[in-house]
């Protein structure tokens, strides 16, 4: 579409003529004397407009394209002599018809040049010559203008000639013209280029006041915009009201008023909100008003005022709604809009309205919602911060005292306590608060230790603020005692402890600072905090920068390095070696001193001399000190290996590891045999093994050696130096080696039940003579390998091969349990112990996940060696559950004396191959078929006399494939997992916990379990609420949750009822959770104080007592459940419980009518009868009479306790 503004205005007609190649405007280049005459005569001019006519009427009867070019001409000549000041032709009635010809054959024209020309000349005679536009002008040029602006990619031109003529345009066009042009107006709000622009603001804000019908259509528009626009766009709409508002007559400004501004501030109140966060069309609609708000501080009073008198007709009712929505938004809203005010008012009104504000605020800041006084704080303190002149001192001490003493420990919400401190932020800007907050902040330091996370993180947070404001009279060791940052630092995750880091980072390390000077700081964090400086360095990546952490490795490896070499040369250790190597001393190395007492914190003086030094105390004396030293020199290593790697920087990479191995053997020799040795293991992980040659001692070859003859206790000590050893000799390349160790050992233990490997080729690492094999600690080095992410991956890239047949090896523990179990008691070897074949086992089956799946490589990918080293998961599972069923599950089903040692060897090889199935499951390594086959057995074992055992591995398998179905089948739900699987696994489990009384082993036993049982049955329900809400075959998934609530109610029930023994008379009262059973406790909370769940358990209780399933014992397990959520269950549905509570009673009156009726009709001889319970019949009725009159008299209780709640209510 060919748009523009037209050609340049001409003085005389022979310039005009210059771009016309018409032979009919021959006529027009008049000469005398070879001058232009500028002016034609009326009787040419008349000549001229109808021969234009007669042109342009041809051209729309025909619309040849060779009359194109000359309408175009002739259209542009036209625009010429309209734009030039010379011609006056305003009053000629055949130019006035000419314009209406054009116009009204304009919607006809196929040509968009000729089109655009007629829509520029009705433009500019519409700007000048507003007064005589002539009929169909406005609606033709609004029609054109809006279609090619409302367009995908209007031009910026074309947006300018739209806001030239919004002065002159009226309603008639979008109201009374057929067809109407409001829908091209409506999308030409809608558009995002009109709104960046200026021009097409100023357009709509005049459309938006051109009548109430159109206001109305904008209005709408805007609000269906809001509903999913960016913020930008929104502060967009906001300008166009405000423009309009400023543009309209009074009688439209009232009604903009009423219909846009009221509209939109109500619309802000009424909006849901569940969390501080507000929902997309909240954040919109503020930053509609945030517009206006700001538009305040240009100081138009009649706009203000107009705000103020907006706001005051509802915003204090509101803030006084028993709605808590209602109130957050209206406190959200005011203190957006502070401060509210009338330029007009006097003074006495004006502190009238300021002290409403005021008081707003302290009620908003003690609300009983959280979410409120959560807004308020943020609030409060930002207003302060900005308007702290306009507030007395007295009112100013007492909004700080309620958020300082009464928000700042809200211990109903951390969100509260957290905005104290994002609030006080806000202070540091106004000397005037900063120094209040001076003031305060001391007696608030103990919040530091708050239970809450991100309550830590903003007071940290803050201490940072306050450390780079930089304010001499202000620092943050005065708000907190340093030594409780410390205390957090040892505690804390990364996520703290990172902002705890940069915090501290500059009182012990800048770049600009003496080594001598960070290194006696760095000593005096080791001795003064050892169990904080392993986390300040290890949060310390973003803070400390590549340079300077290696320049910290460097410093530190020399220091302690001159040291050990001093060391060596006055006092040499003693190490096992050969002699020639025991007699040749190391040679002293030039390099810096040592610290010693005599020169920390002073310049590096050298103390050349042994004499010099010796009663001196040294600083690295203490052996605290160098592996604290070692310790960040190995994390520093550890944190930037990648960026140390890395080809540019090579150099720093060779300085450091000849450093290092300048000084690894006298480190090796020196600390050999002491506590620091672990600590210059880990440092050496880190060289190639290739640099750590010696002729004293081989670090691998040692770490081996060791590795050996550890037992790898227990202990904390014990665990970290069998794990370093580990690293490091994998790091060096010894994977190999360490597995062939281990395989050697696990020979050993099968060798005592001649199993042990007769092919296996020989291996290099031999046992030596002296030092037994350990079954156990194969394993453990094992387990260790595989528990340790970068080992594990490792050893996988690395030793696929070797650790493949380790595991083909380890199949022969199945065997073993065989043998076992035959022989009926434990074998005497040690080797084979009970607890070497559970770990053993577990290890194996563990194993599983790690090998390289069948399935994971194409076919045509594979060699022939990869595919014998490849293994089909699910069929693996599936054969030990094959062998488990054969030779396990009979001594569950049949054998009644089987010793417990026996029992829990059988239980751990079951829990084990149900937990990588359980793993496996979730991972969607598994087919369809395999969810039954693990149901089936899960059921199985649940279904022993041992079932208690198998609870927690039977809820992480139901729990499994609820997560699968959700992701894999949803609510389609093909393999009836949410309607038959889960139900039954869930139903079977609860069975065994509830069934019989427990013996107290049995309860210790499913104690330990009972934590993880629950939040995987959490985990279930999840699920099945999560299906509800999708509503896609709502019938069906509601029958799926009620189902599910049954079985849990069943089983509380169930529980419940043996509680109620013939010497029960009165009903137990619970009056918290923690008062009921633990089983019972732990279900009833999946269902108590929960939105959703609880009012469904009623349900579900009140349609399983109308079906009158349970007995007498049943019903009134029931009225104490319904006791007990009527007292203290603040979700509950009071109609729900009320029905249930009805249907209870005509249960217990039915009960206690049939019991009476029965104590009158009874004769001596069937009364003597005795029941099952041990009482005779007589005692029966008379027990079941007294207990029906328990438990009406305590649903009489709850209807009288509802009735006074509603009373409350109303």
């Amino acid at each position: 579409m060919v748009r523009g503004k037209g050609k340049s205005v001409s003085k005389n007609f022979k310039e005009l003529l210059a771009n016309s190649d018409s032979e009919f405007l021959s006529f027009l280049d008049k000469s005398e004397n070879g001058k232009s005459v500028e002016k034609l005569s009326t009787k040419e001019r008349e000549n001229f407009w109808l021969l234009f006519i007669q042109i342009f009427k041809k051209y729309c009867e025909d619309e040849k394209s060779e009359s194109i070019t000359t309408v175009n001409n002739l259209l542009e000549l036209l625009l010429n002599i309209l734009t030039n000041s010379n011609f006056d032709i305003e009053s000629e009635n055949e130019f006035i018809n000419l314009l209406s010809i054009l116009n009204s054959n304009s919607f006809s024209l196929k040509d968009d040049s000729i089109v655009n020309n007629i829509s520029l000349i009705n433009e500019y005679w519409m700007s000048k010559k507003s007064e005589k536009i002539v009929p169909g002008m406005e609606y033709f040029t609004l029609k054109y203008l809006l279609e090619i602006c409302s367009s995908e990619k209007p031009l910026v031109s074309d947006i300018q000639r739209l806001n030239a003529i919004r002065k002159c345009i009226t309603s008639a066009p979008f109201e009374s013209a057929v067809p109407s042009l409001r829908p091209l107006l409506v999308k030409l709000v809608q558009s995002q280029v009109v709104l960046n622009s200026e021009n097409g603001q100023r357009f709509l804000a005049q459309a938006l006041i051109l009548s109430s019908r159109v206001m109305l259509d904008i209005h709408k528009t805007v609000l269906l915009e809001l509903s999913s626009c960016i913020r930008k766009k929104a502060s967009y709409y906001g300008k166009v009201y405000v423009g309009a508002w400023q543009n309209a007559k009074p009688e439209m400004r009232t009604l903009l008023e009423k219909t846009c501004f009221k509209h939109i501030m109500e619309a802000f109140l009424k909006e849901q909100r569940t969390s501080i966060e507000l929902t997309k069309v909240g954040q919109n609609l503020l930053s509609v008003l945030d517009v206006w708000h700001s538009e305040r501080k240009k100081k138009n009073a009649d706009f203000i005022t107009m705000i103020t008198d907006c706001y005051q007709s509802f915003i204090w009712k509101y803030l006084e709604s028993g709605f808590n929505v209602h109130r957050c938004n209206a406190a959200d809203l005011l203190f957006k809009a502070f401060p509210l005010q009338r330029p007009g008012d006097n003074v006495m009104d004006a502190e009238r309205l300021f002290n409403q504000q005021y008081s707003a605020m302290i009620s908003t800041l003690r609300d009983d919602c959280h979410i409120v006084r959560i807004i308020a704080v943020r609030e409060v303190c930002n207003i302060l911060a900005h308007y702290w002149n306009s507030f007395t001192s007295v009112q100013i001490h007492t909004l700080l005292t309620i958020i300082s003493k009464e928000d700042a420990h809200d211990a109903s919400t951390a969100d509260v306590r957290r905005m104290v401190y994002v609030g006080f932020q806000s202070f540091l800007n106004n000397p005037l608060s900063f120094e209040y907050l001076r003031q305060i902040l001391p007696a608030m330091s103990d919040n530091i230790h708050d239970v809450n996370q991100k309550v830590r993180i903003a007071f940290i947070q803050l201490l940072i603020a306050i450390k780079e404001k930089g304010d001499p009279n202000l620092k943050y060791s005065d708000l907190v005692p340093t030594f409780s940052l410390y205390y957090r630092l040892a505690e804390e995750n990364i996520k703290v402890g990172q902002l705890i880091v940069k915090l501290l980072m500059s009182s012990y390390y800048q770049d600009n600072m003496p080594v001598i000077e960070w290194t006696k700081r760095f000593i005096f964090l080791i001795k003064t905090y050892p169990k904080s400086y392993r986390n300040f360095f290890l949060y310390s990546e973003r803070i400390l920068s590549f340079p300077s952490a290696l320049t910290i490795m460097y410093e530190i490896l020399v220091q302690v390095g001159n040291y050990v070499l001093s060391k060596a040369e006055i006092d040499p250790v003693d190490i096992e070696c050969d002699e020639e190597v025991q007699a040749k001393k190391v040679r002293r190395s030039k390099g810096k001193r040592p610290l010693t007492a005599c020169n920390i914190g002073k310049n590096n003086e050298i103390v050349s001399k042994a004499e010099k030094t010796k009663g001196k105390e040294c600083a690295f004396d203490d052996p605290l000190v160098v592996e604290g030293l070692f310790d960040i020199v190995t994390i520093l290593w550890i944190l930037h290996d990648n960026k140390l790697n890395k080809s540019e920087n090579q150099e720093q990479r060779l300085k450091i590891y000849e450093t290092y191995t300048k000084y690894a053997q006298p480190f090796i020799n020196y600390y050999k045999d002491t506590c620091l040795f672990n600590s210059v293991l880990c440092l050496s992980g880190n060289i190639p093994s290739s640099l750590l040659r010696s002729n004293s001692i081989t670090l691998p070859g040692y770490c081996m050696k060791m590795l050996k003859s550890n037992q790898i206790d227990s202990s904390v000590s014990g665990k970290e130096s069998s794990l370093s050893m580990l690293v490091a000799l994998i790091k060096w390349g010894k994977g190999s080696d360490v597995l062939d160790q281990v395989t050697l050992w696990l020979d050993a233990a099968f060798e005592t039940q001649d199993l042990n490997a007769t092919i296996l080729p020989r291996r290099r690492v031999k046992i030596s003579e002296t030092i037994q094999p350990n079954s156990i600690v194969a394993i453990q080095i094992l387990d260790t390998l595989m528990k340790t992410e970068y080992v594990k991956m490792s050893v996988l890239k690395k030793n696929y091969a070797q650790l493949f047949e380790l595991w083909k090896f380890m199949s022969r523990i199945k065997k073993i349990i065989e043998t076992r179990l035959e022989q009926g008691e434990p074998y005497e070897d040690e080797l084979v112990s009970d607890t070497f074949i559970k770990i053993c086992f577990k290890r194996y089956v563990k194993l599983i996940p790690l090998l390289k799946d069948q399935k994971g490589v194409e076919e045509e990918e594979q060699e022939e060696g990869d595919k014998e080293m490849c293994v089909n998961y699910q069929k693996e599972i599936e054969d030990l559950i094959s062998w488990a069923e054969d030779v396990l599950y009979p001594y569950l089903q049949e054998r009644t004396d089987i010793e417990p040692e026996d029992i829990s060897l059988i239980a751990s090889v079951y829990i084990d191959i149900l937990y990588v199935a359980d793993n496996m499951i979730i991972l969607h390594v598994v087919n369809r078929q395999f969810y039954s086959k693990i149901t089936h057995l899960i059921l199985k074992l649940l279904d022993t006399q041992h079932g208690l055992r198998f609870v927690k591995a039977g809820s992480r398998i139901a729990a499994a494939i609820n997560y699968s179905g959700k992701l894999l089948f949803n609510v389609n739900d093909d393999l009836k997992i949410f309607s038959r699987i889960v139900p039954c696994i869930v139903s079977n489990l609860l069975n065994v916990l509830t069934r019989k009384k427990l013996a107290i082993e049995d309860i210790a036993l499913i104690n330990a379990d009972l934590g993880e049982v629950k939040g995987n049955l959490s985990k279930i329900l999840d699920t099945y609420e999560d299906n509800f809400k999708l509503k896609t075959n709502s019938r069906e998934t509601l029958r799926q949750l009620q189902t599910l609530i049954g079985i849990f109610l069943d089983s509380v029930v169930t529980w419940l009822s043996k509680e109620l023994t013939p010497e029960t008379r009165a009903l137990p009262h619970y009056k918290t959770i923690g008062q009921m059973p633990p089983i019972v406790s732990s279900l009833v909370s999946l269902f108590y104080n929960r939105k959703f769940w609880t009012p469904m358990f009623i349900h579900v209780m009140n349609a399983t007592l109308s079906a009158k399933v349970y007995d007498l014992r049943g019903l009134l397990s029931c009225i104490v459940l319904l006791n007990f959520y009527a007292n203290n269950d603040k979700k509950m549905n009071k109609a729900e419980l009320k029905k249930t509570i009805m249907s209870a009673s005509n249960l217990l009156a039915s009960a206690k009518s049939e019991a009476e009726e029965c104590i009158d009709s009874d004769d001596s001889v069937s009364s003597a009868i005795v029941e099952p319970n041990g009482l005779t019949k007589s005692q029966d009725r008379l027990l079941i009479r007294a207990l029906a009159e328990e438990g009406l008299t305590v649903l009489s209780k709850i209807e009288s306790l509802l009735s006074e709640t509603r009373e409350e209510d109303e």
